[in-house]
Formats: structure tokens, sequence, C-alpha cells
């Protein structure tokens, strides 16, 4: 934003992924053993059916939900030496701590955390008992918090637990500042459907009965007077999330005046109480001014709107009212106040776009498939994924990589279960946009999908499972073509994935991974690619002879160069699409799909790689006349 700079997408304690799981376990049985020693009369009740035990909290009171003034121990803590020794042992200082009974077997809306305290720090999960089939829901993504594991997740995304179970379910829970231990565990954290940085080597908590720790607890969380820096941070943060709006502008002009303002009035009054009620008449009049200029319309990207979240973490906060509270989520009474809720609900969405015949474009890596979805894309009654659906698959976590036995990128029928299969439509669903480039109409409806994405030609039989009225289009290339280019991707480190791969040598592994890739590791590059490639198209060409024969389409990329009206027609009518361009030799090209170099690049190995290829050539120059 000018005026302001550019804000850092990970502002706060905002992560950049919904979860990450610290590198640390624990036996979760001693733990759980003092927290039930407590007897039930002392758990509050929440609004949301579950029960609460305060371990730390303002002044030390268990029945306070205070978030401003200094952190202590309440009197159940001093009674749980091993979960003192448990939360030193991750070497943060700590705000609120307290013991939750989660009720589960209930439907929750999903909630954000807006309030100022929480946006300054992260929440931390320590599972004591959790049942397999509850999960906390994070943004678009979801994960088990199993028994004996320590993780945070990102608040500022919408996220509750769910699931059908009626058995217990207690977790630790405590809101940290961090700490350089604690930092460095979380950059050795893992995350849920991404790959590995490095090997996972969680450390195993140590627990004494005879002992007693000493744990760090906030006595500073919230100054009496925002700084002009603290402020500006929280300005910059906010313009950042917004969603595009004609009104947005004139916010900014706005809150550039406050944060000026705020800075002359830090300059002469610094934090004394005799500069306050200048800071408060600032404040007032930029409220009013938002009001007028109709903030209400605005809203940011996790579906809340801007002004209850400037409120709460910045008009409400940023300077202590005349007993020394705070509003906006920091009163000594847990209920949110008026205006400016401290967790707040996201909007009502959209009417759901419902999916029906997608259109699939499978092929081997580097064989011109993006080639054909792009052509495609011009047809009316197609609507193409964007970039964010590339993670519509990988982003579940047990459709990740690294959540399957073998880390490949190999999905059957029997993966697509009823939740994961609404999961994966809602999130193909998400940015679609028609041939004219415009987004599907905000009253929803149905469309057709389009989608050509690397990884799946290794997913047609959980595609074709999870949308039985799906077609597909298999997209064939001379292979000394697609070799080729498929080196070259390897050798210029294009799309390759992050992350370290359990016994792998050799570069960062590039695009889709077939079931046996492992015994890939450590040959020559020229081999590891045709191994790569003869994997998936033999996967492919197998699952594809499985279909109906009516379901799916072969296309040769060479004849589609040489005629692209004449192959096209026959894609269309394949498809039951209306087709009236006319291409002449024009194709809408990312880049060319084969060029000579491709094929020279190639030779030097084809002779000597030719019997690790097998029929795969034979075979699939074949299905490119199929239908």
């Amino acid at each position: 934003m000018r005026g302001f700079g550019q804000a850092s997408s990970a502002h706060r304690m905002k992560l950049q992924v919904p979860f990450i799981q610290l590198p640390v376990l624990f036996d979760p049985g001693p733990l759980l053993h003092e927290a039930l020693a407590v007897a039930d009369r002392h758990w509050q009740r929440c609004a949301d059916g579950g029960e609460r035990l305060r371990l730390v909290s303002s002044g030390g009171d268990a029945a306070s939900g205070a978030l401003s003034g200094p952190m202590r121990a309440t009197p159940f803590l001093r009674q749980m030496p091993l979960l003192q020794q448990a939360l030193a042992g991750l070497g943060a200082t700590w705000g609120q701590v307290f013991l939750q009974r989660i009720a589960v077997g209930r439907q929750y809306a999903a909630e954000v955390a807006v309030d100022y305290y929480h946006r300054e720090r992260l929440r931390l999960h320590l599972p004591l008992t959790s049942p397999p089939d509850v999960l906390l829901e994070c943004g678009d993504e979801v994960a088990h918090l199993a028994p004996g594991t320590a993780w945070v997740f990102d608040t500022w995304r919408p996220h509750r637990f769910a699931g059908p179970a009626q058995g217990p379910c207690l977790h630790l829970v405590a809101d940290t500042v961090g700490g350089e231990r604690f930092w460095e565990l979380l950059t050795r954290g893992r995350m849920p459907g991404r790959a590995e940085r490095e090997p996972w080597q969680p450390l195993q908590l140590t627990l004494a009965p005879d002992q007693r720790a000493a744990l760090a607890l906030e006595a500073h969380g919230v100054p009496q007077v925002m700084t002009p820096w603290e402020l500006r941070e929280h300005l910059m943060f906010l313009l950042n999330e917004a969603v595009p709006h004609p009104r947005l502008a004139g916010l900014q002009t706005l809150l550039l005046r406050l944060s000026r303002h705020w800075h002359a009035l830090w300059a002469r009054h610094g934090a004394e109480a005799a500069g306050r009620p200048a800071y408060r008449a600032l404040l007032a009049s930029t409220g009013q001014a938002c009001q007028q200029l109709g903030v209400e319309q605005l809203v940011l990207r996790n579906g809340i709107g801007l002004w209850p979240a400037l409120q709460a973490q910045v008009l409400d906060v940023a300077v202590a009212e005349e007993d020394g509270l705070r509003r906006g989520g920091v009163r000594k009474s847990e209920a949110p106040p008026t205006g400016a809720p401290a967790v707040a609900t996201p909007k009502p969405r959209s009417p759901p776009t419902r999916l029906r015949q997608p259109l699939f474009v499978v092929a081997a890596p580097c064989s011109g498939a993006g080639l054909v979805a792009r052509t495609l894309a011009q047809a009316p009654g197609l609507y193409a994924a964007c970039e964010e659906a590339r993670r519509a698959i990988d982003g579940i976590q047990r459709l990740a990589a690294p959540q399957r036995a073998d880390f490949s990128h190999r999905l059957l029928a029997g993966d697509a279960v009823e939740d994961t299969v609404r999961r994966v439509r809602e999130r193909l669903a998400r940015g679609l946009r028609g041939h004219d480039g415009k987004p599907v109409p905000a009253a929803g409806g149905t469309v057709r999908l389009l989608r050509a994405d690397a990884r799946d030609a290794l997913r047609v039989p959980f595609l074709a499972q999870a949308f039985p009225d799906a077609r597909f289009v298999f997209v064939h290339r001379e292979p000394h073509d697609a070799l080729g280019s498929l080196l070259r991707a390897w050798e210029e480190g294009r799309m390759q994935d992050a992350g370290v791969l359990p016994g792998w040598e050799g570069p960062a592994w590039t695009l889709a991974r077939p079931p046996g890739w492992q015994a890939l590791s450590g040959l020559p590059l020229e081999a590891v690619v045709a191994g790569q490639w003869s994997g998936i198209m033999r996967v492919l060409l197998d699952d594809l002879a499985q279909l109906p024969p009516e379901r799916w389409l072969g296309l040769d990329l060479d004849r589609l160069l040489a005629d692209p009206d004449g192959e096209m027609q026959r894609v269309a009518g394949f498809a039951g699409l209306e087709w009236h361009l006319e291409l002449g030799q024009t194709l809408p090209r990312a880049q060319p799909p084969a060029s000579p170099s491709s094929a020279k690049r190639w030779r030097p190995h084809a002779a000597r790689l030719q019997p690790a290829l097998g029929d795969v050539p034979q075979r699939a120059l074949e299905a490119s006349f199929h239908g």
C-alpha cells in the first residue's frame, strides 16, 4: 500500500500455513492423570458446550477471563508439576493457559480470532485425549491432533473442531509470544500435506514426577499506549489483508493520517497519562470518518469484516481507558464487546458452486496438457481452475503425498470417501474463470470444470470415483520430445517439490511421483527422467483402460498442431461443447510445447534408455487414437 510501504505476508502471529506440528512428543497419560484429578465443579462451562479449567490467568484468578495484567499461575496449575514441565520444555513465555474439554459430536460455526491479544500470540494445543475422527479444520485444510503431539495453528483463518465422536477430547491450550527455544522448534516443525524440508526427528519431552519447573509468564502483555510503530504495523496488516474495493483507497488515506498524527502525539506525550485524552480523541475522530466512508462494506480475505477487525486491533485497544482497561477483547469478561467481537464468525458465503461433467486433461509431464487446456478454456460453458486450485487435492491432509505410505502422488478410488470428495469439490469450485475471464456468477449454480494438473495423471481412479460424470482427455506427445522437455525441467530446477524425500539421493524431485519412484534414487538424471515418465505413463494407460470407453478420448499433440481446428472439433464433440472458434494455425501457447531442442536433448540417451521404456511408447501412441 502506497504511504505505508509493503507489509510482510507473515505479520505478527499470522502463519503462512494453517498448521505446524512441533517436533516434540510426550506421554499424555501422566498429564491426563493430573488434569482429571481436579473436581468437575471447578471447570467453567463455555458457550460452545465445552468446559475450561484456567491454569494461568490474569492475576492468577481461575475465574477470570481477563487478558490484560500480569499472568500468574492459578492454584490448579500448582497441583500439576508434570504439566508445568511440559510447558517449560518448550522454552516460551506464556500468556493464558487452560485445559479445554472440547464438546465433540456437535456442528459449530467456524471462528476467526480478530482481537488484539490473539493477533500478538500463537495458540498451542497439546492433546491429552483426542478420538481419531475429531479433526481441526483451519482454512481449507484439516488435521487430526493426536494425543502426545504439539501443534500451533493459524487462528486468523476460519477454524473449528469437527467430528462425530462422542468420546472425551481434552487439550492443554496455551497462548504464547514465543521464546528462543520455541522459535527454534517452530522452524523445524512440519506442515501436514507438504513435503518435509528435513528428516522428521521429534524430541521426547522427559517428565519427572519429583521435579518442578518454573514457567516464564507474561508480566507486561498489553501496553497502556500503543507505540506508533506497532500501530503502523497493525494498519499495514489490515490494509494488505483487505479484499479489493473502491472504498479501500479512501480508507488508506484515513489510516495514513491516523498513523502520522499518532506519531506526532507520541513524540510529545509518549505513554504519559496527560496525553491520553488526545489519543482517544484522535481514535474517535478516525472511527467516525471510517464509518462515514462506509468501511462496513469492506471485507478481509478470511471472510471477516474489516471494520470489526480495525476496532478490535486498533481503535478499541490503542490506548487504555480511564480505569486502565481496554475495550475490544481485553475486558475482565469473556463476552465479546458490542461491535468488536473478540472472536468473530465469518460472513455467510455465497451460494455454493456445483460442478457437473468436469473435463480433466491428463498426460505425462511436459506433454502438452496445459496447451490443450488453455485451448479448451476458450469454449463457452467451461470454467477453468485457477492457480489456487492447484492445491485443491494436495492441500487436503489425507490425500497429500507425505501422508501416503510411499510418498507418491497416486490416488485410488478407495481414497474418494464422502467427506473428502465434498472438500475436493468445494476447493475445486473456488476461483473458476470462464472463457471471457469472468468468475462464476455470485448466485452460484452448476458449472463445468476444466482442469489440467500434472499429478492428475496418477489420480484417474480417484477422480472417476469422485466425479462419476467426469470425462478425460489423454494427451500424447512424441516420447523423445516429452523426455527432452522433462529432462530440461529437472536440470533447470523448475516445478520442484519442496522438502526432503525419505531415502532419496539426487536433485530435488520435479513434478509428479509415480509408485516405485524410490527405485530411481541415485541413478543418473536421464535414467530418473526415463523411469519417471514410463512409470507415470504405465499407471495412466492402465487406468484409462479400466474406464468405460465413452469416458475418455485420446489426443496426439503433433496432430493437434498440424490441424488445430479439426482436432478441437473432435474434442468438442466428445465433451459435448459448443465450438465455433476458428484457430487456424494459432494455439494459445504459454511457450512452444515442442521444439527441435527437446528431442535433441534426449537423443544422446535414447538408445541406452529405450529398454527402460518398454512397450509404453507404442501403447501411448495407440491410446492417442482412442475415441
